[in-house]
């Protein structure tokens, strides 16, 4: 049983990893897109926060 846990855990950690890795690149676009396309980022970026939070949640 720990080790289906650790395999677990190790699983959750690589994908939170990729989604970091996922929005720093998200934020590097944002940077470039700023200036042209504002409102229509923000909105995006609340929906990629609320994707973000969902690792946490699983108990």
């Amino acid at each position: 049983q720990p080790y289906e846990q650790q395999l677990l855990l190790q699983q959750q950690q690589r994908q939170y990893e990729q989604q970091l890795l996922q929005q720093q690149q998200y934020q590097q676009q944002l940077l470039q897109q700023q200036q042209y396309q504002q409102p229509v980022i923000q909105q995006q970026q609340c929906q990629q926060t609320i994707i973000q939070q969902q690792p946490y949640q699983q108990p």
